[in-house]
């Protein structure tokens, strides 16, 4: 808790300034109260919202959703031009679909590796045998393709 040194004749005790009796308002359920009252005197001592801690909140927020890191590293959500699987992922065999991949993503690599990726990491977990078939089929993508695993 701070000390403060009161005196009567003390200017600062006469009023709430109006920017920090909004700030309390929002801040605070019941106004006036004395909670409301005693944070609404020290934001006026500390020379308003903004050098007290009331407007900071909200600043705070913007920053954090303006510099996440999944933001930088993720990117905008694109739609996929391949075509649909249509359940060929669970019916057909880690081999064929590995075929089936090359053919209808044109050879690409990236985006074969992607949606096999895709699939071991939102099944990784619920179907482990699921996860480990989408893995056998990306290294013989790999293998078909002639490229090394990285």
């Amino acid at each position: 808790m701070e000390k403060y040194d009161i005196t009567p004749g003390d200017s600062s005790l006469k009023k709430i300034s109006a920017a920090c009796k909004s700030a309390a308002k929002r801040k605070f359920k019941v106004w006036p109260s004395a909670y409301a009252s005693g944070w609404g005197v020290r934001c006026t001592r500390a020379g308003g919202p903004s050098k007290f801690g009331g407007g900071k909140r909200k600043r705070k927020v913007m920053a954090f959703k303006l510099s996440s890191p999944l933001g930088k590293k993720m990117g905008k959500f694109k739609h996929s031009d391949a075509p649909d699987a249509k359940g060929k992922f669970k019916e057909l065999s880690a081999p064929a679909l590995a075929t089936w991949m090359i053919k209808s993503r044109k050879g690409n690599l990236s985006k074969i590796i992607s949606s096999l990726n895709q699939q071991v990491v939102f099944r990784r977990n619920k179907d482990p045998k699921y996860a480990a078939k989408m893995r056998r089929t990306m290294e013989i993508v790999r293998k078909r393709l002639g490229k090394k695993k990285k």
